[in-house]
């Protein structure tokens, strides 16, 4: 097994203890502390091929759980077209290599 596939497995079974789905990313009623805590300790151990998309995607979850109520901002419109780039690599990377659905 390459180091590779040894981070790929580290880092999804860190995304399964999270509650990350690939269809919305967190679970609806996590709680949001706990949460962003987790996703926070995730971003240090981030494959090389999501690294920074998920990064991006983390400091949206904090700009949306943040502000907390059904009105909180989309991810769309806090980082704009890029966010919507790093959401997609995510869930892609989520769907393909973790195989969360």
């Amino acid at each position: 097994m390459s180091a590779q596939q040894i981070d790929d497995q580290s880092f999804c079974q860190q995304a399964r203890q999270a509650g990350i789905t690939n269809a919305a990313l967190i679970a609806e009623n996590a709680d949001p502390t706990t949460l962003l805590a987790a996703l926070d300790q995730m971003v240090p151990n981030a494959p090389a091929a999501i690294h920074d998309d998920f990064a991006t995607f983390v400091k949206l979850e904090h700009g949306i759980l943040s502000t907390g109520g059904p009105d909180r901002p989309s991810p769309v419109s806090i980082g704009g077209p890029s966010a919507r780039t790093a959401l997609t690599h995510v869930q892609s990377y989520l769907r393909d290599i973790c195989h969360l659905s």
